[in-house]
């Protein structure tokens, strides 16, 4: 066995499955998943249709909000994107005032920044269920702040009786989301936030300056602010923007014609591990920063905090000003960046111990043969090791790479 020592299959299984519990959109699951079990759908927020079938409190639902689910077309007085909107930012919402105050507080800051995020990116709340806190919250929020209801005809059924009905309700959320703001209102992109996330400085400049590159390369579908790699102890060039195979997402953007793409195959349940898979993906990728441009704050339900603890909480958000509408992010497009990463490849240095690495300069590269030598490397070094549809988490081609000390070297690993 590599790297000194061994570890057995039932070990690894079983922190792959922890993993998987905890790290599968699990800020926004763990808010729901255990109070599915305890509790009735009134206490949650979540009600059955009312008098006027809207599933409201009365008949006097104001126009503004758009309440519906899957099954409903589009909201009386859901707005055409304005021509200026780069892209709808929308928080997913639940049952944590608490948690929204905070989120949405440091959103409105950063965007708050420059007069001109208001109309390319006009803000919206999304609120699955009818929680009461929540609702008074968003629409306190009006007019500057949109404001989405997705509430149920039913509830959902579920395809084996031990699922938890949590997984199942958001990916009808989500699907009501990219309904009303693709469908309905015409916008071109969209970025899903939540309302656990604090927001670097430049968030918007960020999306504004990777958006030219998803609109115009179609071998991406979406960007993300996030690295699942994003620890301080990993990370150093603020600048830095990477493709990968795996579907972050975390605060992520897409286009129109991705939903399209999407819109008939869209799961009952799991809608990310969906997107992770590979006839989804069609070998399509994602942009993600090397420095993350969101911060998850929400604990609360992830495995008692000791995965949080572990890979959340050391992650770096940037605070560093970066001039995005100064760089040129050509680089990004296919061709030009997978040349750039076939010869940084070749050129690293080959190490054979991970020692080694603690001497290291430059560009530098450790091999794995399969993902048991992957998780190996991967839990000596610290990092998550999770991989989902035969990618590790934030790879290309396989490929993970890790600032180490300081930006002093680049560690690579891949495979031969």
């Amino acid at each position: 066995m590599p790297w000194g020592f061994v570890v057995s299959p039932q070990a690894i299984a079983l922190v792959l499955l922890a993993q998987t519990i905890v790290f599968g959109s699990f800020h926004y699951r763990a808010a729901v998943s255990t109070a599915f079990t305890s509790a009735s759908d009134q206490e949650l927020g979540h009600s059955t249709p009312g008098a006027n079938g809207t599933g409201a409190e009365g008949p006097n639902t104001p126009a503004a909000w758009a309440v519906g689910n899957m099954l409903r077309g589009c909201t009386a007085g859901a707005e055409r994107a304005p021509n200026a909107a780069v892209a709808a930012v929308v928080m997913v919402v639940f049952n944590r005032p608490d948690y929204l105050r905070k989120s949405i507080d440091s959103l409105k800051s950063v965007h708050a920044r420059d007069d001109s995020f208001k109309e390319k990116f006009p803000l919206f709340i999304s609120q699955d269920g009818t929680h009461r806190e929540v609702r008074d919250l968003a629409m306190s929020l009006q007019p500057e702040i949109g404001y989405l209801n997705n509430i149920e005809d039913a509830p959902p059924k579920l395809a084996k009786m031990r699922e938890q009905i949590a997984y199942y309700r958001i990916a009808n959320h989500y699907r009501f989301i990219m309904q009303q703001m693709f469908d309905c209102r015409q916008y071109q992109k969209l970025i899903f936030v939540e309302d656990d996330m604090l927001f670097a400085p430049d968030f918007f400049n960020y999306f504004e300056s990777t958006a030219q590159i998803l609109e115009e390369d179609t071998s991406l579908w979406c960007v993300s602010s996030w690295n699942d790699h994003g620890q301080k102890q990993f990370v150093d060039d603020p600048l830095r923007i990477l493709r990968s195979d795996f579907f972050p997402g975390l605060g992520w953007m897409l286009r129109r014609d991705t939903w399209d793409s999407l819109r008939d195959s869209w799961p009952a349940a799991y809608w990310d591990d969906y997107m992770r898979e590979g006839h989804v993906r069609r070998g399509r990728q994602c942009l993600r920063p090397e420095v993350c441009r969101t911060y998850n704050f929400g604990k609360v339900g992830s495995s008692k905090g000791q995965f949080f603890e572990r890979y959340f909480t050391p992650i770096r958000l940037n605070n560093a000003a970066v001039p995005w509408q100064d760089l040129d992010l050509s680089y990004l497009k296919y061709e030009e960046y997978d040349t750039a990463f076939n010869k940084t490849l070749a050129e690293a240095l080959e190490l054979h111990t991970l020692n080694e690495l603690d001497a290291a300069h430059g560009n530098v590269k450790v091999l794995y043969k399969n993902w048991r030598e992957y998780e190996l490397i991967a839990g000596r070094l610290g990092m998550l090791k999770e991989w989902k549809a035969g990618v590790p988490r934030g790879a290309y081609r396989g490929t993970v790479q890790l600032s180490w000390r300081g930006g002093q070297a680049r560690g690579i690993i891949t495979p031969p």
